[in-house]
């Protein structure tokens, strides 16, 4: 055994990274070119601080299993860029994770125990989950989640296939039916809640999988491989020590070998193409850490999907390592076809405009601002007098505007307003993300039964302050730039 001390993994590092996952989720934090740009700079001083150090004692295209500690359990690292070959983590070894030590030696015992299975590559029994919500007009409604888990069905024989779609996917129903299935398929929303990991879950027909529920009722001693295609599946809480609370310990707590799950909200459309390719991978004989690495590969050759918000999201934990077949030399056409129906699903939808619910608008126009002001001394070296000047007057034309600010509705249309803000300035487009329809915005409402908490003013008093503050920071920078020209003069 080697300690190799990580010195480089401090506060400040967790911190960029920890706001990282906070932005990604937001069109600001994943499909701007800026967004790519600083994801790439960030995910390269993760590789330096948590990969370079390890190097040495890692079998390069060889099997790793990573147990990261605390909070480290949160960060992508198959998503880690190193700087000197700009190939990622996941592209470079074959990774899977433990959630502690315990739980390493416990998957390295099952490989001692299954190596005289390894005649026997491919899983025979399925139970694909799907729900997608019960009202496709609404915005969380998940269209692709069905589409998916009959693709991945398409893997396995329809004798040995137990589908449990959208109404009858419900909480009792998969745990009646999980017992004696190779592969368990679960596409669904999902819940970390961090305050009470134990009551985080999945949202099916019906009801809510607590994680609670599953450790004490799911059965899945056969089960080689468990997926949950849901958003923040992998999160896990930290309790005592090195003691984890979350979906993939309840999954292997009820005795599943390995567990694929997110570590944030997933894109629907980009989701249901890795596991098209996952699966490919699957039923050639793939291990699931390959089968994932390959088909992170694919989604993210895609233009459009490059950033690792569409394709790194999930990670394999436990025995990611099975034996190995011969693997994909070419993707399936009917793969190949499945993926392009997702692709171009997604495309159409963000050329249609913005699909953003107004709480989501709201944080996108802080997450802008947010991000315009730490690039802020890049962004002023390329202005003249005149640009400046104009930016400084449509600033303080936002900074009236979030002034007035009373109700939701009137927060809705300041964060439409800073949108514009952001496509109307040439120095700024590198931020843009996603084309906004102001006007569409500034006709809707709020629709205040769209949040649960807090309360309305609350709402509304700390979002127009987080803006404001950017606003009077970035205008001030400018300002000042102003005057030291003319100071200079």
């Amino acid at each position: 055994m080697r300690h190799v001390p990580l010195r480089d993994i401090d506060d400040e590092l967790l911190g960029l990274m920890f706001r990282w996952l906070m932005r990604i989720e937001l069109p600001a934090g994943h499909t701007s070119k800026e967004s790519y740009e600083r994801s790439s700079k960030w995910l390269r001083q993760l590789h330096e601080a948590f990969i370079a150090p390890l190097r040495s004692y890692l079998p390069r295209k060889g099997k790793v299993v990573l147990a990261p500690f605390a909070h480290l359990h949160l960060l992508p690292l198959g998503a880690a860029l190193n700087p000197a070959t700009e190939r990622y983590a996941i592209d470079e070894y074959a990774l899977a994770f433990a959630p502690n030590l315990a739980a390493l030696r416990v998957a390295l015992d099952q490989v001692s125990r299954t190596k005289a299975a390894a005649g026997r590559q491919t899983p025979e029994r399925l139970l694909s989950v799907a729900y997608p919500g019960n009202d496709p007009k609404r915005k969380d409604y998940l269209p692709n989640v069905v589409p998916e888990a009959r693709a991945a069905a398409r893997h396995f024989d329809p004798w040995a296939t137990t589908p449990l779609y959208e109404k009858a996917a419900t909480p009792d129903a998969v745990l009646a039916n999980a017992r004696g299935q190779d592969v368990v398929h679960l596409g669904c929303h999902g819940l970390f809640n961090p305050e009470t990991p134990h009551r985080s879950g999945l949202m099916l027909s019906g009801g809510w999988l607590t994680v609670q529920r599953i450790i004490n009722k799911l059965r899945l001693d056969r089960t080689k491989l468990a997926i949950i295609a849901a958003c923040l599946s992998g999160r896990i809480g930290l309790r005592h020590g090195e003691e984890h609370v979350g979906l993939v310990q309840a999954m292997m707590s009820a005795r599943a070998r390995a567990v694929v799950a997110s570590l944030w909200q997933v894109n629907d459309a980009a989701t249901r193409a890795l596991f098209e390719a996952f699966y490919a991978g699957i039923k050639a004989g793939s291990s699931p850490a390959d089968a994932l690495a390959n088909a992170a590969r694919e989604v993210r050759s895609r233009p459009g999907w490059e950033h690792p918000y569409y394709w790194a999201a999930f990670q394999v934990s436990g025995l990611g390592h099975g034996a190995n077949g011969s693997g994909l030399a070419q993707m399936p056409n009917d793969v190949v076809r499945g993926i392009e129906d997702a692709y171009r699903d997604s495309m159409e939808r963000a050329r249609g405009g913005s699909t953003m619910d107004p709480t989501t608008l709201v944080e996108n126009s802080r997450a802008l601002l947010e991000h315009i002001d730490e690039d802020l001394d890049k962004i002023r070296a390329t202005l003249d007098p005149a640009e400046r000047d104009r930016m400084v007057a449509r600033l303080r034309e936002l900074d009236e505007q979030a002034a007035g600010v009373q109700t939701a509705d009137d927060l809705l249309k300041l964060s439409g307003a800073v949108h514009q803000f952001v496509e109307e300035t040439p120095a700024l487009a590198g931020f843009r993300s996603e084309e906004v329809d102001v006007e569409a915005i500034e006709r809707s409402r709020f629709g205040w039964e769209d949040l649960d908490e807090p309360p309305e003013a609350q709402y509304v008093w700390e979002n127009v302050t987080g803006i404001r503050n950017y606003l009077h920071v970035i205008r001030w920078n400018l300002e000042e730039q102003t005057q030291e020209s003319n100071d200079d003069d």
